[in-house]
């Protein structure tokens, strides 16, 4: 009996550990004006084995095994929590506001989309051995993921980062999440198509999960007006059982539960969903499976054997440089002053908690390597602390 029950000990005294650790590191990195994922993802660098497996490796593998019913569970846990996460995050998109701001918004989203993805298509082509490509992914499926993961942008961390500068209804505010929105939805669906490309038979692959996901989506907003019925009457449970179904229907189509949570989370009018329930998804979702699930990314790797600096500098910079040229080139061809363009640039250029969770996804899926892994973690956190301040600089001006 001592033996069965042993597991599940180990494994609730990690999860309260990673919780507990990953809220105090929220909080410290709030305190600090940063997000809080960094704070949660270094509380799992502390107890993952980049430090925790340097100090006391037993303890480590005891409480965060690789195989086992420990692992399962937490891979369980981490799931659930991803799946949660990415439908809040669908929860803020607001297809009416993208659609008030139609002319703008599509100018600036697409130049914040096509030039970074053209640089991660050209760097992966270009450089796979120095990005230390897997051998076994087509070439294709991995130039398709770098290119989404440095378009991609922040919509949760840019929305908290327009609140703190008091911009959240202003011009640029608008503009920015509904670029940041367009993004995202163009973002996950591009990873469903590397997601495909991976798998056995490449072309027939692309096309089932290209249909599948396409028709689903044209299933959820259909569905729209049935949704709106049960986010208006509905409390906080039916909505995360439409979650988790999303994300069940997406898995079962080939590529990852996420993306499916992600067009339920859109298909649902927030207008339409009572603002307690908002808020309680809000709630539970950020202060129990977030915070752990971030934490949870900071146990996948040793970061210091796993980190590269020129790999991590080349990202960062790549990063940077093209999504502020063409977020920022965007804004400029749709009519904005040169002070507003860079500021919606800035803004756009943080990738946050939705690039960290894409990284992981194609880490899940054996898309990309550890190093460039540790690289694209790096990048999210350093532009999302980064893109405050710069937007906030040139918004002042």
């Amino acid at each position: 009996m001592r033996r069965m029950t042993e597991p599940a000990v180990a494994f609730l005294i990690a999860v309260a550990s990673l919780l507990a650790l990953a809220s105090v590191g929220g909080k410290v990195a709030r305190a600090l004006e940063a997000p809080a994922v960094v704070g949660e993802i270094v509380a799992g660098v502390l107890l993952g084995p980049t430090v925790l497996g340097r100090i006391s490796p037993h303890l480590q593998e005891t409480l965060f095994p690789a195989l086992g019913f420990g692992a399962s569970a937490l891979e369980a846990f981490r799931l659930v929590g991803l799946v949660l996460l990415v439908f809040m995050a669908g929860l803020e998109i607001d297809l009416a506001q993208i659609r008030r701001l139609a002319r703008p918004a599509l100018l600036t989203a697409t130049g914040s989309l096509v030039v970074p993805f053209a640089a991660g298509l050209g760097l992966a082509f270009l450089a796979p051995t120095f990005l230390e490509a897997p051998p076994l992914v087509p070439r294709g499926a991995f130039a398709l993921l770098m290119g989404t993961v440095l378009a991609i942008s922040a919509l949760p961390v840019l929305a908290r980062i327009l609140m703190d500068l008091s911009l959240l209804g202003s011009e640029i505010g608008t503009l920015c999440l509904a670029a940041a929105m367009l993004d995202d939805v163009i973002g996950w669906l591009a990873l469903s198509l590397a997601i495909g490309w991976s798998q056995p038979g490449t072309s027939s692959s692309v096309a089932l999960t290209a249909a599948g996901t396409l028709g689903f989506a044209a299933v959820v907003i259909a569905a729209r007006p049935l949704l709106d019925r049960v986010a208006a009457r509905a409390g906080l449970a039916p909505l995360l059982v439409l979650a988790l179904l999303g994300g069940a229907a997406t898995h079962h189509l080939g590529t990852h539960a996420a993306i499916g949570s992600f067009l339920v989370g859109i298909a649902i009018r927030t207008e339409h969903l009572p603002e307690e329930v908002r808020r309680s998804v809000e709630r539970f979702v950020t202060s129990f499976f977030s915070p752990i699930l971030f934490a949870a990314i900071g146990l996948r790797v040793d970061y210091a054997a796993s980190f590269s600096l020129p790999l991590t500098l080349l990202i960062i910079t790549i990063a940077t440089i093209t999504k502020l040229a063409g977020a920022g080139g965007g804004a400029l061809v749709a009519g904005y002053p040169r002070r507003f363009a860079f500021a919606a640039a800035a803004g756009l250029n943080a990738r946050g908690a939705m690039g960290v969770v894409l990284s992981e996804v194609a880490l899940d899926r054996g898309l990309i390597g550890r190093p460039l892994f540790v690289a694209l973690v790096s990048m999210a956190l350093v532009t999302s602390l980064a893109s405050g301040p710069l937007l906030a600089r040139f918004a002042r001006r």
